[in-house]
């Protein structure tokens, strides 16, 4: 997936909120990172923008999934692993 998808469905995540401005322009920074000349300019509000797009994604989770995100978060699970919800079955 790359930054210019991933950015586009967490904004969708995140539609009608101040996180989805935060997370284009957060794009636009990491596209100019990339891809544009080099620079020593420091880019400012980058935290802010951070917070605004992960308090926004937190408002649309619900109770479980904050708690399952804290608990068990994705990056300690096996790479591959699906959750049975995921394959189709019911939990």
């Amino acid at each position: 997936e790359t930054p210019r998808v991933f950015a586009r469905r967490i904004a969708a995540a995140v539609a009608g909120t101040p996180g989805e401005e935060a997370v284009m322009r957060l794009l636009d920074v990491r596209e100019r990172d990339a891809f544009g000349p080099p620079t020593r300019a420091v880019a400012v509000g980058l935290a802010d923008d951070l917070r605004l797009v992960i308090d926004a994604l937190e408002a649309q989770a619900g109770r479980g999934v904050r708690l399952k995100a804290a608990l068990i978060p994705v990056s300690l699970l096996p790479a591959g692993w699906r959750s049975p919800a995921s394959v189709g079955g019911a939990a």
